[in-house]
């Protein structure tokens, strides 16, 4: 459980550099199953992360992966996806939750959602359930597919919600 934690600090230092300068202090709230929720201390945002059980092809060599949700100041929360690599800008990235797909549009080396109602909704299904699988495009032409867990998913957002509300 702590080995995933660090991995997905690592993951997430590897990918947001500036979130992890020594100047930005970041406390981990905490872990349930397979999500991580952490808590940047100058700006009181937290936010919960998950890397990939699985990713597609093996071969292919890629940064760190992984996925995060933020609480926003508003209660709502934002989705978004680093893919470890630069994405093709004119291809949509799918996160397909269970049966439900989402579209999103890359942006760099990210995947975001196109809007809040789309944040939502996404939260919303990944509340329900139990795997998100996640097909983008590097901007060299190999497509990749990542699988996530999302055991824990539910427990980690009231979790993050609690600690973000209370801390303000």
């Amino acid at each position: 459980m702590i080995r995933r934690a660090a991995l997905a600090l690592a993951a997430l230092c590897g990918a947001f550099g500036s979130a992890c300068h020594p100047a930005v202090a970041q406390q981990w709230i905490g872990t349930y199953n397979d999500w991580n929720i952490f808590q940047r201390s100058e700006s009181r945002t937290c936010y919960m992360s998950s890397t990939p059980i699985d990713m597609e092809p093996k071969a292919l060599r890629r940064g760190d992966v992984s996925v995060r949700v933020t609480q926003a100041p508003s209660g709502g929360a934002t989705v978004s996806l680093v893919a470890g690599y630069p994405l093709d800008a004119t291809t949509a990235a799918v996160m397909t939750v269970d049966a439900t797909e989402f579209r999103l549009r890359p942006k760099g080396a990210e995947v975001v959602a196109n809007d809040p109602a789309q944040d939502a909704a996404l939260v919303r299904a990944m509340m329900g359930g139990s795997q998100m699988v996640v097909r983008v495009t590097s901007g060299r032409g190999p497509a990749t597919t990542d699988r996530y867990s999302l055991t824990g998913f539910t427990a980690a957002l009231n979790s993050m919600n609690a600690s973000c509300r209370s801390a303000l």
